[in-house]
């Protein structure tokens, strides 16, 4: 049985309540607003309100953000008024959450990412917003299947909408790369021919990201993923995938060909490692594009951008954050949260947040818009992540994700980064941490 820090919650504010005050129940329309008959009925905003959405968007992103904010605030005729509020990272989101989870501090919405969000949703904290998009005959099928993961987990539930989608991508300068990798046995054998021709230059970086660049490269191997049975079983114990891909990366390295791995911002090393000229290309998130454009023009670099590659081909995942409503809110503040939601799917919004950021929208319509194509036309590098949807995966659905992903991530920096490892050992390794972390 998993532990559930919600009956926890709902167990303590029962205790320190009198009987006749305290109405306990396992119900989602317990305290919030709903009637016990209907407490998934959607219902309309009736008068002033103020809701919080708790979120990860900090500089230009969360400029953005503020932006769209207040036009929504201005134009809402329903007198709706949301609050954004800068929580840090989806960890420090999903912390922040739990902390105030039950609370009057807690928010409407908040922004999640991979492993917060099935937290959340297992133990019962998010809404079921399917109320409101039958209502309102809103199209679930206007976002791209492949980010409809999480959203539909739960058969006849819409639990989460996707907001910030990214991929990763491979940033390559055209002075060393005449043409793009098209596997990555490919990859290592060209970035391989320009570090012995220009010795300089390393010729390739891959960052240790677990469940966003390592889980499709081990898929690729034939893998299952980073877990099994629903999530509730490590994969990659009693298998090659991990000691074959560990061994690649290291005797890559090893060449000189591969930028050595940093356990820590080993991304934003290799990143300006690449702005200085002393390497070829490295492999990092779409949601950065923006930013490396602007930084190749200010270095005179020629960028380009190619598709994600794994074992034999091409490869690709999906990451980012989604939006959930808290089951705790009240009616009134549910119905907030959904024209907020509605207004964040309006083709005008998902276009902007694309252009301006270089996370990758969210609807088919978006991917369709006049300005969307017009603006892919002009800067052709700016799709090349959005052409990955078709085939791209989310991490496998986990309570344990978070946990077991660092785990993951810490064998690869044993046997990488300080080399205290071999591939054997970080297996034994990681078999001794599932036993913590799994049931």
């Amino acid at each position: 049985m998993k532990f559930s820090w919600k009956a926890l919650t709902a167990a303590i504010l029962c205790l320190i309540m009198t009987l006749g005050l305290c109405a306990c129940g396992s119900g989602s329309g317990g305290g919030n607003g709903e009637t016990p008959e209907n407490p998934g009925e959607a219902v309309t905003v009736s008068g002033p309100i103020t809701i919080e959405f708790w979120h990860t968007r900090a500089g230009d992103h969360g400029k953005l953000l503020d932006e769209q904010i207040k036009k929504f605030n201005e134009t809402n005729t329903l007198g709706i008024t949301v609050v954004g509020t800068y929580q840090g990272s989806y960890y420090d989101v999903l912390a922040k959450v739990k902390t105030a989870y039950g609370t009057d501090t807690a928010p409407v919405l908040a922004l999640v990412g991979a492993g917060g969000i099935e937290e959340l949703a297992e133990n019962g904290a998010v809404k079921d917003m399917s109320a409101y998009v039958e209502r309102d005959s809103w199209d679930v099928e206007n976002i791209p299947d492949s980010l409809r993961y999480y959203m539909e987990h739960y058969e006849g539930q819409i639990i989460e909408f996707p907001y910030l989608v990214s991929s990763a991508i491979i940033y390559y300068n055209k002075q060393y790369y005449t043409t793009e990798p098209t596997s990555l046995e490919n990859f290592a054998e060209m970035a391989k021919e320009i570090t012995a021709n220009n010795p300089n230059v390393v010729g390739m970086g891959i960052g240790l990201d677990t469940g966003f660049i390592q889980r499709p490269i081990l898929r690729s191997l034939g893998a299952p993923g980073l877990t099994l049975g629903g999530g509730d079983k490590p994969a990659l114990l009693d298998d090659d995938y991990l000691t074959t891909h560990m061994n690649d990366w290291k005797s890559w390295i090893n060449g000189g060909y591969c930028a050595s791995v940093d356990a820590v911002d080993s991304i934003t090393k290799m990143k300006n490692a690449f702005l200085s000229g002393k390497q070829a290309a490295y492999v990092a998130s779409s949601a950065d594009l923006k930013q490396v454009i602007e930084d190749c023009k200010a270095n005179n670099i020629d960028l380009g951008v190619a598709k994600f590659v794994g074992y034999g081909g091409y490869c690709a995942p999906i990451g980012g954050g989604g939006i959930v409503a808290l089951d705790t809110a009240s009616a009134q503040e549910t119905a907030a949260a959904w024209e907020f939601i509605k207004f964040l799917y309006e083709d005008e919004q998902v276009v902007a947040n694309a252009i301006r950021t270089g996370y990758l929208p969210y609807t088919v319509s978006a991917g369709t818009n006049a300005d969307m194509v017009a603006y892919w036309n002009e800067n052709p590098q700016t799709k090349v992540a959005y052409d990955q949807l078709e085939y791209a995966t989310y991490n496998e659905w986990s309570v344990y994700l978070e946990q077991w992903r660092d785990k993951i991530a810490a064998a690869f920096a044993f046997v990488i980064t300080d080399e205290s490892m071999t591939p054997e050992q970080a297996i034994n390794f990681l078999r001794t941490q599932a036993e913590a972390i799994f049931p």
